[in-house]
């Protein structure tokens, strides 16, 4: 997993497996940050990046 890459939850991940995000920034050793779609934005319109982890991520599309 790299920045840039497209990624959603894995299907275990129950209520989170249909949100899209970009990985925006490696954070340590089994996390990423990941800018996520507009269904988890604020309630302002703002997007908050969050950190999850590498494990319950599945990349959908690498970046080049």
């Amino acid at each position: 997993m790299s920045v840039g890459d497209l990624v959603r939850f894995k299907r275990g991940v129950r209520g989170l497996e249909n949100l899209l995000g970009v990985v925006v920034e490696l954070n340590g050793y089994g996390g990423v940050v990941v800018q996520w779609s507009s269904a988890r934005q604020r309630s302002d319109g703002e997007h908050n990046p969050s950190c999850e982890a590498i494990s319950l991520l599945e990349v959908i599309s690498e970046s080049r």
